[in-house]
């Protein structure tokens, strides 16, 4: 699932700071910044994370934008 990457970007609390579910060490890099400035309250809940970056997907840097732009899989 594409939008993990942002929760594992964050080698916060309990959260890796490996790739999570498959995902690039450079898509996690992408969203790093957004999570930090949109959604930073959420952290280190992983669903909150994604659920706050899905609503601010407008807000969303270009590059963390391509990443929650790919087709599932």
């Amino acid at each position: 699932m594409r939008m993990f990457v942002v929760i594992a970007v964050l080698g916060m609390a309990s959260i890796s700071a490996r790739p999570a579910l498959g995902q690039s060490q450079a898509d996690q890099d992408a969203c790093r910044p957004d999570v930090m400035r949109l959604c930073a309250q959420e952290i280190p809940d992983r669903d909150r994370i994604v659920g706050c970056l899905t609503r601010s997907k407008l807000q969303l840097s270009p590059a963390c934008s391509v990443v929650f732009s790919r087709p599932h899989g």
